[in-house]
């Protein structure tokens, strides 16, 4: 007769947020799923054209969240920036923290 033993599986605590900066999950790429997700606002960003004039980067945060940063030379820029980047990640939460720096006037 065999007899088989199951062990209990212990429970690792689990961060908060899909995507957490310590999230294990990754991407076929084997990226982490935030760094590949920030990754794909970041292109987007620098490949519109309406914010060539924006400096903005975009990094992961906790709670499921992406947080742009960088500067804009106009309100309206930094407004499509954050809409781009909504469209672009989906179901993440977009924190804006970028600065608008107006050009000096010529």
């Amino acid at each position: 007769m065999l007899i088989t033993f199951i062990t209990p599986v212990l429970a690792k605590p689990t961060p908060t947020g899909v995507g957490h900066p310590a999230d294990p999950r990754e991407n076929a790429l084997g990226r982490p799923v935030a760094l590949a997700v920030a990754g794909e606002v970041e292109k987007a960003v620098r490949r519109s054209p309406a914010l060539a004039d924006a400096v903005i980067r975009c990094e992961p945060a906790d709670n499921h969240r992406l947080v742009l940063t960088g500067h804009a030379p106009t309100y309206s820029t930094k407004h499509a920036a954050c809409v781009l980047a909504e469209e672009v990640a989906g179901d993440w939460k977009i924190e804006d923290r970028i600065d608008v720096i107006p050009y000096p006037a010529k």
